[in-house]
């Protein structure tokens, strides 16, 4: 039983690695960055609305802390603005919109793990007090929950069943994340 599992699961993870080779190489990369080009010909007139409330900004907006200073001028922290823009961009395009619908936090999550990750690979518990610790314990916990939880419903997606209304139509997920979970299922089924 074990044996035949490790089997398939080397067998599935070959096919995981041919499935990134064919998208490196292949027409799906193409499809892809088409569509983060016109995702981004949308937001880019967007990307300073020169609200003064934060309820009406962007959400790369709020993260870049951008203030008003006119209806022409405004002072921002551009590498932030641009690094937020281009995630809000591109998750939708690659796992769908409804990953960012139902969990908004998802970018400031990735952003804060990546920061916390030089302390999370010395394995420190949580309780540590070590600068950024606990917030990237979190964010992992968090980022885990919501690729747990999209996974779920891909399951269902893929089954032909009706998912979650709250993950919206999940018709807009990209072809390589919906191999990638043909993958899994393969694995763990």
């Amino acid at each position: 039983m074990y044996d035949e599992r490790v089997k398939r699961s080397s067998h599935s993870f070959q096919k995981l690695d041919e499935q990134v080779g064919k998208f490196v190489r292949g027409s799906e990369r193409s499809v892809l960055l088409n569509k983060v080009v016109r995702m981004s010909r949308e937001n880019i007139p967007q990307m300073i609305t020169f609200n003064k409330a934060a309820i009406d900004m962007e959400p790369w907006e709020r993260s870049s802390n951008v203030t008003t200073i006119s209806s022409t001028d405004a002072e921002v922290n551009l590498m932030t603005l641009m690094r937020d823009m281009l995630c809000h961009t591109i998750v939708p395009v690659v796992f769908g919109s409804g990953l960012l619908d139902k969990y908004p936090s998802l970018v400031q999550d990735i952003i804060t793990l990546d920061a916390g990750v030089p302390v999370l690979l010395m394995d420190l518990p949580i309780l540590i007090p070590w600068p950024g610790i606990a917030r990237a314990h979190m964010a992992r916990r968090r980022l885990w929950s919501v690729m747990d939880e999209l996974q779920t419903q891909l399951d269902i997606y893929a089954r032909g069943e009706e998912t979650d209304y709250s993950w919206g139509d999940l018709d807009d997920v990209s072809e390589l994340i919906l191999e990638r979970n043909k993958i899994w299922r393969g694995i763990y089924t």
